[in-house]
């Protein structure tokens, strides 16, 4: 297939992204497939990525569709980083949805019970502690509770950040909708919940920045609330960033839970798994001189 891009008319202004392309992409195999290439972040309007097919479009709107948009979709795989008879530590790709029923299908080659104890956004890669008896769950939600179970993520931000480290401290609530998702934002401390965040610039390239980020605190999106609210969006993230300073446009969000680190529930051995960096992610680094 080849690159597709149409301005909007008059009289398509109004129209939903989903019923534009049912429209204009005659050559492409199924409606499903469509909604599949919106949500995969394979089109863009006006340089901007919407990851739903309800977008609705104005008149003069540039809709571009990437070539690999309808290319045979294969399931992503988790794979194992330790495991023993209590619980199981996997790297899940960007792609999987943090459910129990999704996890287990990325991993055909396991079998037995497993229980989530914490999540990942669906874009974000990394690691992902499992449980595998309903004891060891409440163990680990007690650790996370206490803050006892430390993550550090790796993301690839937006912009030249010129501090070398800092640190977020402020309340986290709903501030609004966007395309169906909650979005959140900086609150007053009655309206909110406590989020902190500790960063540090590992590389800066010419119009994005490498940073690690460690959050003491486990609130829905908090990273990437807290980078766009600094300035320094995560590349990918157009639910949190309409625009960005680079032209690089990845198809996800670029957030990597990289290490986590935590003494075992039954052993109390001290665990430390890092998270292998995932290939979209190495060649994002390369492309914006982040490596």
């Amino acid at each position: 297939m080849t690159k597709h891009q149409w301005r909007v008319s008059g009289k398509q202004a109004g129209m939903s992204l989903l019923q534009f392309l049912k429209e204009m992409c005659k050559d492409a195999p199924s409606i499903k497939m469509l909604k599949r290439a919106i949500e995969g972040k394979c089109c863009t309007v006006n340089k901007q990525i919407p990851t739903f097919s309800s977008h609705p479009l104005k008149k003069n709107d540039l809709v571009t569709l990437n070539p690999q948009a309808f290319e045979t979709q294969v399931a992503p795989l988790s794979s194992i980083l330790y495991e023993d008879a209590t619980l199981l530590i996997i790297n899940k790709p960007a792609g999987v949805v943090s459910d129990e029923k999704s996890i287990q299908a990325s991993l055909p080659s396991h079998r037995g019970r497993l229980l989530l104890v914490h999540r990942l956004d669906k874009e974000t890669s990394g690691v992902l502690i499992l449980a595998k008896t309903s004891p060891i769950k409440e163990k680990l939600l007690t650790l996370f509770k206490e803050r006892l179970i430390h993550k550090l993520y790796l993301a690839i931000v937006d912009g030249v950040v010129e501090k070398g480290e800092g640190c977020i401290d402020n309340y986290l609530g709903k501030k609004s909708g966007y395309e169906g998702q909650t979005v959140y934002g900086s609150v007053s401390k009655e309206k909110g919940l406590r989020a902190l965040t500790q960063w540090k610039c590992l590389q800066r390239g010419e119009k994005a920045s490498l940073l690690s980020c460690e959050p003491h605190t486990g609130r829905t999106h908090q990273l990437r609330v807290h980078l766009s609210g600094i300035g320094h969006p995560i590349l990918g993230d157009s639910q949190y960033a309409k625009r960005f300073c680079s032209s690089y446009t990845p198809l996800r969000n670029l957030l990597h839970a990289y290490r986590v680190t935590f003494k075992h529930p039954l052993t109390e051995q001290p665990m430390k798994v890092v998270a292998p960096l995932p290939v979209d992610f190495k060649l994002a680094m390369k492309m914006l001189e982040l490596s």
